[in-house]
């Protein structure tokens, strides 16, 4: 059952149990053979959080174009390593095509939340992000706050803050 419903909104098992691990509720209907949800925070927070791990894992692609697609025309991005913001498409591109030039990106999600207004939906945690720059293995926590708006049946990011966690 779990895997038709995912299907048909177009989001993967994984999220979906992770969701149903964190004591969320999927509650679902048929109506007119089309399966979908009750609680709309729900279903939006199931996407917001498929949105999430596609980010991250699009960190570790080959260029930066699957991870800026991502991004609205409109978007904002106050990167951990960046001293300037970012608020055209070209400067997203920059920063991230700045990122790319390292070899072997990852981006581990370590924590999420998850709040969702109609077509708005916040999403803020943690990652921690590692790469290789001159063979030394460069490991940076950081914490984040995705702003999604939602334009037909995709979300997009519109505002991303994220900055290092300052050593205690």
């Amino acid at each position: 059952m779990i895997n038709i419903f995912c299907e048909s909104l177009g989001v993967t098992e994984t999220s979906a149990y992770k969701l149903l691990k964190q004591k969320k509720t999927v509650c679902c209907f048929r109506s007119s053979n089309i399966l979908a949800t009750k609680e709309y925070t729900n279903l939006t927070s199931l996407q917001i959080i498929e949105n999430l791990e596609y980010w991250a894992s699009s960190f570790s692609d080959d260029t930066s174009n699957n991870l800026c697609a991502l991004y609205d025309e409109q978007a904002s991005l106050w990167g951990t390593l960046s001293p300037i913001k970012r608020d055209n498409p070209a400067l997203i591109k920059d920063y991230f095509e700045g990122i790319f030039k390292y070899q072997n990106r990852y981006a581990n999600v370590t924590g999420s939340s998850v709040r969702c207004f109609g077509d708005i939906a916040i999403c803020n945690g943690t990652y921690t992000f590692s790469w290789f720059d001159n063979g030394i293995k460069v490991v940076t926590k950081a914490r984040f706050s995705f702003v999604y708006i939602k334009k037909g049946a995709r979300w997009f990011i519109i505002e991303h803050h994220s900055s290092a966690i300052p050593a205690t």
